[in-house]
């Protein structure tokens, strides 16, 4: 990796680190260089060792298959290292990376999370999106303030991406009965 050019070590941090460019900021040579090296470890870790990686980074492990082998876990569970810890900007922004399961379903909440803030402006068309998602009036039958509507759609926004795992964390922290309820991880 030391004797490779520049534009080499570019490309082939593009194919090992799939984020969007707008997930993280521009990184030196010297940073690129480190992080391929850290991906390049991590892939040659046993899943054990990928999985202790994970916990340590305080890194959601859960929703990775069992039916999957050791090599696709283990790749899946690299995603979520590279997501954590190279999307900082996302992590600025305030995107809860450590619970999404993957690359794919950060850069869509990114993505719906900036339609929203775009869209934060007119309140007709919050209010027309808002009712559009079954989302009730307040107690007193009364459309919700601008600011929490806002909210709840970056929040619809955040449950449609979560695992299924988080997504029952959030319903029993929100305290949402969950019990009953099936659902296989694959359906996703």
């Amino acid at each position: 990796l030391d004797a490779m050019s520049e534009a080499v070590l570019r490309s082939e941090y593009a194919k090992l680190v799939p984020l969007p460019s707008e997930a993280g900021k521009e990184r030196t040579m010297k940073e690129v260089l480190q992080r391929l090296k850290e991906v390049a470890r991590w892939q040659q870790l046993p899943l054990r060792e990928v999985q202790r990686e994970c916990r340590d980074c305080d890194i959601s492990t859960g929703g990775v298959s069992a039916k999957l082998g050791d090599l696709e876990q283990r790749a899946e569970l690299v995603e979520r290292l590279i997501l954590v810890k190279y999307a900082d900007r996302w992590v600025e922004q305030g995107l809860p990376v450590k619970r999404i399961g993957g690359i794919k379903a950060a850069t869509r909440l990114a993505v719906e999370m900036q339609r929203i803030e775009g869209n934060s402006k007119d309140e007709q068309l919050v209010q027309r999106e808002f009712f559009n998602l079954g989302l009730p009036k307040d107690a007193n039958n009364k459309t919700p303030l601008l600011q929490e509507m806002l909210k709840q759609l970056r929040n619809v926004a955040l449950w449609r991406e979560l695992p299924l795992h988080e997504l029952r964390r959030e319903c029993q922290d929100q305290g949402i009965s969950v019990g009953g309820l099936t659902g296989d991880e694959e359906e996703q």
